[in-house]
């Protein structure tokens, strides 16, 4: 298998509930490095589909595409919710930021 997409600075993130249980669905999110579909430019985010099935070496299917994930990247739980901070471009490690604002911006 050939991937379609290659990134870094990846995070996987597996969906909960609102009472906190997994619901064996996630999502990758990354810096784009290369895409084969012309979908992206390196340096871009992107921000998958479904996964469908985690293979060996970093390699995830999506319903219609493969995504390598180089070098470290990090495995998370988020709520569903959180399926807007990252289609809007927001990676996992600015959420604790974004958080802070928003609590910042309740307080005035």
């Amino acid at each position: 298998m050939r991937a379609d997409t290659i990134i870094q600075n990846w995070f996987l993130i597996d969906f909960t509930s609102e009472e906190g249980e997994r619901l064996g669905k996630s999502v990758l999110w990354g810096i784009v490095v290369d895409d084969r579909k012309g979908r992206w430019i390196p340096g871009d985010w992107c921000c998958t589909s479904l996964v469908v099935k985690e293979h060996d070496d970093q390699l995830f299917e999506t319903s219609n595409s493969f995504y390598q994930a180089q070098g470290h990247g990090t495995r998370m739980e988020a709520p569903t919710a959180a399926i807007q901070l990252l289609r809007s471009g927001y990676s996992p490690d600015q959420w604790p930021a974004l958080k802070s604002l928003g609590d910042q911006m309740k307080g005035s």
